[in-house]
């Protein structure tokens, strides 16, 4: 472990591809190196500097040969106290540096940070995509998993496998969590083989799904070509409403509105609102109290505190993005637009989905927390 004055304490060190660099980095890599610390990473391929060039190309060339050598090769090279990995993957490195990945798993991206008494790792889902599956993490203790949307804490189950925990996770496109493992702490973890199980009180009985199939009624604001209301049994994108081709083209905020029926509310019911799709941003309220903003997916969130018993009221605000309006107004004479930009799309553009697309559905479940 080495601690520079700032503070820094590393062991192993990991450089992504790094076409050029500071020669000045490089020579405090060399330093690192040459206290104990083993870098992965391959040499860059040029100077990230033209100021005073000839001495900066002069010091960057000597920091690369000190460090991968005059003709860098695949494997490990010693220098005085630590080494440099080159020329393999981030898996193969520490392969052959015997050492554990600290996660494993799957295709979540990660990053681990220890403080006392606690693990702390953020895992998000790999761009482009979401993420579900089991991850397998270098640390032990009572998990937690943290919603960095709403701050919510939740306690998870871990199985054991010698001083690892898998933990089994599902985040939707672009999402993200904080995975804790608390040390010496009550644990919710059990061994691979399924002994030495310690509840937690997570547990819910009886759930039940409802779609919602009553008609919506749709608000749209004055002034855009689109009806002031329009009551529609399906949820589609604005783009597919039998309305004008100026409605059609609408951007900006439309307010759904519908109603449902939740019979008697007992005080352990639990109600949890799914919007399915949205495109883009959702703001619920039900019963006239405002509950959250929704701006990613899941558009899913706890409506227990504003549900009544009968009938309730749900409205949603969606707003899109402005690209549908600015395609429209690309064809239109100059003096018939609402919208300019200096650069936007083309009058023949396909429109994009706006609004709320759903399926729409309330969980609700019976909780055994006291």
């Amino acid at each position: 472990m080495i601690v520079t004055p700032e503070g820094i304490q590393y062991r192993v060190l990991w450089l992504p591809d790094n076409p050029r660099m500071l020669p000045q980095t490089l020579e405090k890599l060399y330093a690192l190196i040459r206290a104990g610390a083993t870098v992965i990473g391959d040499a860059p391929h040029g100077l990230a500097t033209l100021s005073d060039a000839v001495a900066a190309q002069q010091r960057f060339e000597t920091a690369v040969e000190n460090i991968w050598g005059k003709t860098p090769k695949r494997g490990i090279r010693p220098i005085e106290k630590g080494a440099i990995v080159s020329g393999m993957t981030i898996d193969e490195a520490l392969s052959e540096l015997n050492i554990q990945s600290d996660v494993s798993g799957g295709e979540a991206l990660w990053m681990h940070r220890s403080i006392d008494g606690a693990d702390w790792y953020y895992v998000c889902a790999p761009k482009g995509g979401g993420f579900s599956g089991t991850l397998d993490f270098r640390s032990t203790g009572h998990v937690e998993i943290w919603d960095p949307l709403t701050g919510t804490i939740t306690a998870a189950e871990a199985r054991r496998n010698g001083n690892r925990s898998l933990v089994t996770l599902d985040l939707p496109q672009a999402g993200s969590c904080f995975v804790v493992f608390r040390k010496n702490s009550k644990s919710a973890t059990t061994n691979l083989n399924g002994a030495t199980l310690n509840e937690v009180e997570l547990e819910t009985r009886n759930p039940k799904l409802i779609l919602l199939t009553s008609p919506w009624t749709l608000a749209f604001p004055d002034g855009w070509g689109a009806p002031s209301t329009l009551r529609v049994t399906a949820l589609k994108a604005w783009k597919d409403l039998d309305v004008s081709d100026e409605a059609k083209a609408f951007s900006g905020t439309v307010a759904y509105t519908t109603t449902f029926d939740a019979d008697e509310i007992k005080p352990e019911m639990c109600f949890s609102l799914d919007l399915g799709r949205v495109e883009m941003i959702a703001a619920v309220s039900l019963n006239g109290k405002p509950l959250r903003t929704l701006w990613t997916p899941p558009y899913r969130l706890d409506i227990t505190e504003a549900i009544q018993s009968g009938v309730n009221t749900l409205t949603v605000e969606v707003t899109g993005t402005w690209f549908n309006r600015l395609v429209y107004d690309a064809g239109q004479p100059e003096d018939q637009r609402k919208t300019w930009t200096i650069a936007g799309p083309e009058k023949d553009e396909m429109l994009r989905e706006s609004g709320l697309l759903g399926p729409v559905s309330i969980t609700t479940w019976m909780s055994l927390i006291e």
